[in-house]
């Protein structure tokens, strides 16, 4: 089993944008950032690094810029609610790219689990561009944050979670519980395409942070100690433990912020 991976989230769209015709309270863009915000946690609980392609979901970036966010990543995942012209449609969509077998696998595991929790069933597309933009001879993605995933490297699906011009699917949609079951399969589903499919063990410890005096820094600055850091163990955890948590964290591909949360607990632990 892998150890460790990144996948790079994008929520589609920004500020109050795609409102539903048949249910004016809810906005494309709201959904896919509380669900993009749902799914972080959910897949860093299996260990997987998470980046996203905005920090603020008011601010827009363009979408081939948005892909090439996650140059270096394992996985990019764009998520959605789909529109159409006819209230009828009310299956959910994977969108792969057009030269990447792979892709079509993880949108066809990912499509899958999202149907099943929202009681649809599922498409598979691709689409690719009338223009060779970068004249290599072969079909470019007609989706620009697939095409800057393509450019970087990195496999990459959009995932069109039913219609918000279909009201029953807008009204699932709207509601944080449903969010947060969706969070819960698609993570499954990503961890398991990435070979990590185990959750983290979970530990009663609190998350430290830098200023923090107590028993528990201490035996974190043990166990800093233990894997050779040169470091004083006083319990207290100043510059010179966040400095040394940051070193660990770099070189055992975790998230670099100095907070030790479980996947740093878990991997001190050598869970």
């Amino acid at each position: 089993m892998k150890t460790n991976a990144t996948v790079c989230l994008d929520a589609g769209h920004y500020g109050n944008y795609n409102r539903s015709p048949v249910l004016p309270e809810y906005y494309e863009s709201h959904m896919a950032w509380t669900l993009q915000q749902l799914l972080k946690t959910q897949l860093e609980s299996y260990g997987i690094t998470v980046t996203t392609t905005r920090s603020d979901r008011s601010k827009d970036l363009p979408l081939v810029e948005r892909g090439k966010k996650s140059k270096g990543a394992d996985l990019f995942v764009s998520l959605h609610s789909n529109a159409a012209t006819s209230p009828n449609p009310d299956w959910v969509v994977g969108i792969c790219q057009v030269q990447n077998e792979r892709s079509r696998l993880i949108a066809t595991a990912l499509s899958e689990a999202a149907a099943n929790v929202m009681g649809l069933t599922y498409q598979i597309t691709t689409k690719a561009s009338a223009q060779d933009r970068d004249k290599d001879g072969r079909k470019d993605d007609y989706y620009g944050v697939l095409r800057g995933a393509t450019q970087v490297g990195t496999t990459g699906v959009i995932l069109e979670h039913g219609f918000h011009t279909n009201e029953a699917n807008t009204r699932w949609l709207i509601k944080q519980s449903n969010l947060e079951k969706l969070a819960e399969a698609e993570a499954k589903a990503i961890a398991t395409w990435l070979g990590m499919g185990e959750k983290l063990v979970q530990i009663s410890v609190p998350v430290l942070k830098k200023g923090m005096k107590n028993d528990s820094v201490r035996s974190l600055q043990a166990l800093l100690a233990g894997y050779g850091s040169e470091i004083d163990v006083d319990g207290s955890f100043g510059p010179a433990t966040d400095k040394l948590v940051r070193a660990y964290q770099t070189v055992s591909g975790l998230t670099v912020d100095g907070s030790v949360g479980p996947a740093t607990w878990n991997s001190l632990l050598g869970r």
